[in-house]
């Protein structure tokens, strides 16, 4: 693997350990309230998933196992984990059934794959206009899907986080990273650490009129700045890392 890849990789696997500690954070009552605060992070660690996905699709080809496998996966793993608890007495035949057709329940996975079945339209869109009409193209998706202040500028009207739209948004960014973006810049890092700085002060002082979800303009500048980040990194074979 390249070491352009295993830096990218290590930000995949960082990302899901975040998630899985934020959704950790929100629903336990068991965790103090400090540690919840790994949750603060997890919206632009959802955002990086797509731009990675994007910066590495934007010039492949589309392939249905893609689909297949992820759908096969969700599905084992839903019906798995949803058996076990029918063997412990914790849920009923009817939620063992519904874990047969999880794509319904996890908005993550559908939306991801209805993002690889567009994906080759996506692409040879992104791939056949030039970088002014791609900015264009960006700003556009920002202007509809993303806010800053709640319900401004379209707040939910054209969708929200949650969206296609958004998503889409999202992998062409990471398209438009790969394609036309060129690293000049060698502090990543430390501008991450000020947007996340100034996303927990939002968070703590202004969360009541500022959106910081995942499609709020600050988690998706965290997540290019923390993307860019890991992809102007090198990780040797050992795992040392140190700066490109």
């Amino acid at each position: 693997m390249k070491q352009r890849q295993i830096s990218l990789e290590t930000l995949r696997i960082l990302c899901m350990l975040f998630i899985v500690a934020g959704h950790i954070g929100n629903r336990s009552a068991i965790v103090p309230y400090e540690l919840s605060s790994f949750s603060t992070i997890a919206p632009h660690c959802v955002d990086c998933f797509f731009i990675i996905s994007g910066y590495f699709l934007i010039n492949s080809g589309f392939k249905s196992e893609r689909i297949l496998k992820i759908a096969a996966e969700t599905i084992f793993y839903s019906f798995t984990v949803t058996m076990v608890f029918f063997l412990l007495g914790q849920c009923d035949i009817i939620q063992l059934l519904k874990s047969l057709t999880p794509i319904y329940g996890y908005w993550f996975v559908n939306k991801y794959l209805a993002l690889i079945l567009l994906s080759p339209f996506i692409c040879k869109l992104c791939t056949s206009i030039n970088k002014r009409m791609y900015q264009i193209l960006i700003v556009s998706l920002l202007l509809l899907g993303s806010t800053l202040f709640k319900y401004f500028p379209f707040g939910i009207l054209f969708g929200d986080g949650f969206s296609l739209l958004w998503v889409i948004t999202i992998f062409i960014t990471g398209g438009y990273i790969r394609l036309h973006l060129s690293n000049r810049i060698d502090n990543w890092g430390i501008i991450t650490i000020i947007l996340l700085i100034i996303y927990n002060l939002c968070r703590i002082y202004a969360g009541a009129f500022i959106n910081l979800g995942y499609n709020s303009l600050i988690t998706y500048a965290l997540a290019i700045t923390t993307f860019m980040w890991f992809n102007n990194l090198k990780i040797s074979g050992t795992g040392i890392i140190a700066k490109s």
